[in-house]
C-alpha cells in the first residue's frame, strides 16, 4: 500500500496474475520483513482505472497511539 494524497492508499506493486475481489480483506504478506504477515489491514476496493485501493480497519486521522513492531530474525 502507498499514500496518494488521496483518502485511501492505493495497492502498489501488484502483480499481473494477482486477483483481487472487491470487498475482500487484505492482510499484510511478511515480505519485506517490515511487519509479521496475517494482519488484517482493510477492504479492498476498486477504482475507475480498475485499480486497487483499500479502505484501512483505522481511521488514520484520529489516530493517536501508534504500535511499532520490532521483528527479531
Amino acid at each position: 500500500m502507498a499514500g496518494n494524497n488521496y483518502q485511501y492508499p492505493h495497492l502498489e506493486f501488484v502483480s499481473d496474475t494477482a486477483a483481487f475481489i472487491e470487498d475482500e480483506i487484505i492482510y499484510t504478506s511478511g515480505d519485506g520483513d517490515m511487519f509479521p504477515d496475517d494482519i488484517p489491514v482493510g477492504i479492498v476496493k476498486i477504482d475507475d482505472d480498475n485499480g486497487f485501493y483499500v479502505i484501512p480497519f483505522v481511521n488514520i486521522a484520529k489516530t493517536n497511539l501508534v504500535r511499532v513492531l520490532n521483528k527479531e530474525n
